[in-house]
């Protein structure tokens, strides 16, 4: 990403704090930076812990050596854990907070990189241990087929799509999608009742942070299956075979690794694996 970019998207956010963006620094030249947050539980969603720790973001300079790279990250640990943060985290799923959303490499969030070799080994040293495998997954929109079956014709005939502009609640979460602009899609029969649900977030176009031609899927709820519903996977073919006249031609879903029911129902989609990644965990 920009100096730019990651100005708008995380510095200029009125949650940034100064003093949770780490740098190494020597003879006044930065070697590499590391940004952690401090979240509540109920942003967090652990109930282990009243307080999660998570480093969302790092970055090391070629003349920053391992055992620096270590003390950086430990460090980092080290004041989330003083802040009294019971669990600690590092690699992002489903931001809502910190404003990574849609940045490169960052995309829809899939922990960290599997193929980033060199800070899977530094949390190891850290003291981290992997915690929960992700995946992500993309779709070509250019000349988009939605897969046909009989529900899809069935829907396709008996109902419609509506769109609202979803504007977040929450302050934390406004701040944080910013440079996102929230379509809510949703699918109602001849009636008007609602079968269905799906958020899309595309790049505000004078954010310039997202690239404009990339959507982020907001997978909804699941059944019992570990599925989504019919209506909900209808709702997203659908929509995906309209963006690309839009002019977006990529879109981006990460989910857990360990919902094989999920991730073959998107790749029936024509979703594809673009990405694996895990979440490190660190114990205060």
């Amino acid at each position: 990403m920009t100096t730019a970019q990651f100005e708008q998207a995380v510095l200029a956010r009125t949650s940034f704090r100064p003093d949770q963006l780490l740098m190494l620094v020597d003879n006044s030249k930065v070697l590499g930076w590391c940004h952690f947050f401090v979240v509540p539980q109920s942003s967090a969603s652990v109930a282990s812990a009243k307080t999660v720790g998570c480093i969302a973001a790092s970055c090391f300079g070629t003349q920053c050596d391992t055992d620096s790279a270590v003390r950086l990250v430990g460090e980092a640990a080290d004041q989330m854990a003083a802040s009294g943060a019971g669990h600690l985290r590092a690699g992002l799923f489903h931001d809502e907070i910190f404003g990574y959303s849609g940045l490169e490499p960052y995309g829809p969030g899939f922990g960290v990189n599997q193929l980033d070799s060199r800070l899977i080994e530094t949390l190891s040293s850290a003291g981290f241990h992997p915690e929960l495998a992700l995946t992500m997954l993309s779709a070509n929109t250019d000349c988009y087929r939605a897969p046909v079956n009989r529900e899809a014709l069935q829907w396709r005939r008996t109902s419609s799509i509506e769109i609202e502009t979803v504007i977040p609640v929450s302050l934390t979460r406004a701040s944080a999608f910013s440079h996102l602009d929230i379509l809510r899609h949703r699918l109602v029969d001849r009636h008007g009742a609602e079968m269905g649900q799906v958020d899309f977030w595309f790049s505000d176009a004078e954010a310039e942070v997202m690239s404009p031609s990339t959507l982020i899927v907001d997978v909804p709820v699941l059944n019992e299956s570990g599925m989504m519903t019919s209506c909900d996977a209808y709702l997203i073919a659908s929509v995906l075979g309209e963006v690309g006249r839009r002019g977006i031609g990529l879109a981006q879903v990460s989910v857990e690794s360990s919902s094989a029911a999920l991730i073959e129902q998107l790749k029936k989609m024509c979703f594809v694996s673009s990405g694996e990644g895990v979440q490190w965990e660190r114990k205060s």
